[in-house]
């Protein structure tokens, strides 16, 4: 939990006025055209975006003999596949080109789903599912561990279950993050993740080892 910090600005978005995913776009522009400054951006989360998304379509696409509250046919989901992949590829793209840190928070799919599939996808719509792994460079894949300090395992393993991954080389700031660690809320790893990336430091190995070995 971010938000109880007094260094973070906190935009919250709604669609009680149907404009959400309009001032999401409209924050974004802020950001990319510099009239709003920032280091870091943390989305939460993409499957609420997606919503949003699907029901600005659903507003505004010409639907010709269709209600704007039926569902979603396959035109719409190629436009809300193409506004979604667009809003991402644009963070992808000023976080590569200004230095700075942009992290996407997704839910993944019901064990069922993934059962059902045999692997954990994000919960979007399938088409952007697919594609939405290789715009990025990190993909991590969080669990919550049963037991008395409800510990946390973040996994950036490549598998064939999961999307998870780490684009690096040895040369890297990426190559200092451990694969997978474990960690309790009052650990605060995005602090020390950051640490690395932006501030070169080393990884705090020991303060992550009473969670099991990373």
């Amino acid at each position: 939990v971010v938000g109880a910090r007094d260094d973070i600005d906190v935009a919250s978005i709604t669609d009680e006025d149907e404009r959400g995913f309009a001032e999401l776009l409209a924050l974004q522009e802020a950001v990319l055209h510099k009239d709003l400054k920032y280091r870091f951006v943390l989305l939460d989360n993409l499957s609420e975006v997606l919503s949003l998304a699907t029901n600005h379509i659903l507003r505004t696409l010409p639907r010709p003999n269709i209600n704007a509250d039926e569902r979603p046919d396959i035109r719409d989901w190629n436009f809300i596949t193409m506004e979604m992949l667009s809003y991402v590829r644009k963070w992808r793209d000023w976080s590569r080109n200004s230095g700075s840190t942009i992290v996407f928070v997704a839910w993944e799919h019901s064990p069922r789903e993934a059962e059902r599939s045999k692997r954990v996808r994000t919960q979007t719509n399938p088409a952007f599912s697919e594609r939405f792994p290789g715009i990025v460079d990190v993909v991590g894949h969080l669990t919550v561990r049963a037991g008395k300090d409800m510990l946390r395992e973040l996994d950036f393993r490549a598998s064939d279950y999961t999307d998870a991954k780490m684009r690096r080389n040895e040369t890297t700031r990426l190559a200092k993050l451990p694969l997978r660690f474990r960690y309790t809320l009052a650990d605060k790893p995005m602090v020390d993740i950051l640490n690395v990336l932006r501030g070169g430091k080393d990884w705090p190995t020991e303060k992550y080892t009473r969670g099991g070995k990373a």
